[in-house]
């Protein structure tokens, strides 16, 4: 599907957000910002599952659109990410500069698509957030753990030098008005606390460009070598995975992946429920023409339980199909006389066996009859 323009200024988009309801919300930065304001200020826009702007979205606002005040008199300001919460508000995470540096920031909507002005101090400008490093903290990232708490990263100024290295921030899910400080990053390898992770400066410099959480609470982190590689100038990528406190997990290692030629790089880090672990970059082949590139790095399943609503994996929760499969297993019933008709097209698991071990080995139904 090819969605429709999005207005007729420069845009660029950096984050997507899929809705319950199958809208899609699509952010970044729009150049040129509200009421005439010049540089680049963070904008979203919300498509219905058609294609079509939804022109609803932002109270009918100009191409529909939502555009924030910048917090610099000519600001630089982007999404990075978006997250839909369970009540609906829409958070956009990324980097703004204040005075002459870059740090977290984030702004929240309500569900209709209006600044929310009660997060954002009354006024349509975006919330920056604690610091990282003793500079610039450029932020790539941002992600949501079960927990409710956010988890901002991507490369920040180490105090001890010029070099960029990894960072993170984890804050507490947001109240009314603003974040908290969320749990310590105890196990870094330099605990900083605050809710900060800085990790210590090494030969050339990393940066952390996207996120996926794991199943068991740790974190995938691609990261971009800042050195170029030879005359092509391009870069090495590398996934690290992070414990939960923070710590480097000694049991990943991974040897770097090389996009060749110029103007390459890796874009996208997933997880398959295999466990393998899938990297999306793209390379050029000629001045005019690049590629999309896929390595998918070997790993083996969490050990630890992955229970979900949606039992037969089908990608949807529903009565019909989920809802009856655990009611019928839970009365005791088994084989064809819980399956019968309540498996969904193109479901991961369709038979007794495949759902009643799914039931048992990760939600813990132990009373599941053979």
């Amino acid at each position: 599907m090819a969605i429709r323009s999005w207005g007729d200024r420069d845009k660029l988009v950096n984050a997507i957000a899929i809705q319950p309801d199958g809208k899609i919300i699509v952010a970044g930065q729009c150049a040129n910002g509200p009421l005439g304001s010049t540089g680049l200020v963070m904008c979203a826009v919300r498509y219905k599952d058609d294609g079509d702007r939804h022109q609803s979205f932002a109270n009918g606002a100009t191409d529909f659109t939502i555009e924030l005040e910048g917090i610099a008199p000519v600001p630089p300001d982007r999404i990075k990410d978006v997250y839909v919460s369970t009540d609906g508000r829409i958070v956009l995470g990324g980097e703004c500069q204040v005075t002459s540096f870059f740090f977290p920031c984030a702004a929240r909507l309500t569900a209709a698509g209006a600044i929310d002005t009660g997060f954002s101090s009354g006024t349509r400008k975006p919330k920056f957030l604690s610091g990282i490093g003793s500079g610039n903290d450029f932020i790539n990232a941002m992600t949501v753990q079960p927990n409710g708490e956010f988890i901002f990263a991507g490369h920040c100024n180490n105090p001890s030098s010029t070099v960029r290295v990894p960072c993170a921030l984890r804050l507490s899910a947001p109240n009314a008005s603003q974040f908290t400080t969320g749990t310590n990053f105890s196990g870094a390898t330099v605990p900083t606390g605050g809710g900060r992770l800085l990790e210590p400066a090494t030969a050339g410099h990393f940066e952390i460009t996207r996120l996926a959480l794991q199943s068991d609470g740790k974190t995938l982190a691609l990261l971009r070598d800042g050195t170029p590689l030879g005359s092509l100038s391009n870069h090495a990528y590398t996934v690290s995975r992070y414990n939960e406190d923070g710590s480097a997990d000694a049991s990943w290692t991974q040897t770097p992946i090389v996009f060749q030629n110029t103007a390459t790089g890796a874009v996208a880090v997933g997880q398959q429920t295999s466990g393998k672990v899938v990297v999306m970059g793209y390379r050029s082949i000629n001045v005019a023409t690049g590629v999309p590139e896929v390595y998918r790095l070997d790993n083996r399943p969490s050990a630890s339980r992955n229970c979900s609503a949606d039992i037969d994996g089908d990608g949807k929760v529903l009565p019909t199909t989920d809802g009856l499969l655990l009611t019928r297993a839970s009365l005791g019933m088994t084989g064809n006389a819980v399956i019968s008709g309540t498996v969904g097209a193109g479901a991961r698991r369709g038979t007794w066996a495949e759902i009643r071990d799914f039931l048992i080995t990760q939600c813990g139904m132990k009373t599941i009859m053979p």
